[in-house]
């Protein structure tokens, strides 16, 4: 395993924690205030939408059409990249 990919390990068990951590000090200020809010998790291929409070059906919409226009942005860039070469 040469350097490149333990960085790159690193970096993907760094932002884990991370992500781990934040919904771990999030959930308590769930529980005890009225908030909303969403989230997008990507698992590989698999994309799992969460949402939570009053307006958590607009706000999975806007994930929603936010993961839509990502997905199409990288297929036009894609698309430029090959018929550019």
């Amino acid at each position: 395993m040469n350097l490149s990919d333990r960085l790159v390990l690193l970096l993907i068990v760094a932002g884990i924690s991370i992500i781990i951590l934040g919904v771990a000090l999030t959930i308590p200020e769930i529980q005890q205030t009225s908030t909303a809010g969403g989230a997008l998790i990507f698992i590989g291929p698999i994309p799992i939408f969460l949402g939570w409070g009053a307006s958590a059906e607009i706000t999975l919409l806007l994930i929603v059409l936010m993961l839509i226009l990502t997905v199409m942005g990288l297929i036009l860039f894609r698309s430029s990249r090959r018929s550019s070469s």
